[in-house]
């Protein structure tokens, strides 16, 4: 059935230009960096919305990016910026050291952002994404996080952080997806790190094969991962 999505604008921040400086130029995995821009004034934003960003050292070269934070007291905006091969911007943030360095920015943009609700959402990403809106979840314990789990996973990959042994046993056992991760990085589910060759497809489902199946095709992996902090580079 058809979809109809009715959007207020009458609560839209007014769109500015704005001028800061790079203060944090953060590395978080080898393609990814956080980028903190601290501006002389505060722009304000919503969860969703994104900006179009210039420096100085590629003029005449505008991206956009979606904010990575909400609106901070101290003026300050924050982008997580991951490089694109032959991206001539997100290349010379991953890769110049551009501390100190003046960024201009031009927005809030983007008329898809969070509205305080009770009522079921819908999110649609657009050519810049959505930034996050939930990130963390605090439940009471394993139960209540396995609950959660089993509700809303894709089945893909989940992790646990813990010392206790049984806890990471029970966890893994309880958790139906495809990969379980103790205390390592989620970003080790990947077919080249299990030894699988190059990754040609992702699938979330958990019976993927299509036409003839013989017994084969019938039965699916589960991948355990023990770790004791480990990070993918």
């Amino acid at each position: 059935s058809d979809v109809a999505i009715e959007v207020d604008l009458s609560a839209q921040k007014q769109r500015k230009k704005v001028t800061g400086r790079v203060v944090l130029q953060e590395r978080l995995t080898h393609d990814i960096t956080h980028l903190k821009i601290q501006l002389g004034e505060t722009l304000g934003y919503r969860a969703g919305q994104y900006a179009e960003l210039s420096i100085d050292s590629l003029p005449g070269v505008v991206r956009s990016y979606s904010f990575a934070t909400p609106t901070q007291p101290d003026s300050s905006v924050s982008f997580f910026i991951r490089k694109v091969p032959g991206g001539q911007f997100s290349t010379e943030i991953n890769e110049k050291d551009l501390i100190g360095q003046s960024v201009h920015l031009d927005g809030p943009a983007g008329d898809f952002w969070l509205r305080q609700s009770t009522a079921p959402m819908i999110l649609i990403a657009g050519g810049s994404g959505l930034a996050p809106i939930l990130a963390i979840r605090v439940v009471d314990g394993v139960d209540e996080a396995m609950a959660h789990i089993e509700r809303h996973s894709s089945g893909h990959t989940e992790a646990i952080i813990t010392e206790n042994y049984a806890l990471a046993r029970r966890f893994m056992a309880e958790v139906d997806s495809s990969s379980v991760m103790v205390n390592a990085s989620t970003r080790f589910a990947d077919g080249f790190e299990y030894g699988l060759g190059a990754e040609i497809g992702i699938s979330t489902d958990k019976l993927h094969a299509r036409g003839p199946v013989g017994l084969e095709g019938l039965t699916t992996r589960k991948y355990i991962v023990f770790g004791d902090g480990q990070i993918r580079q």
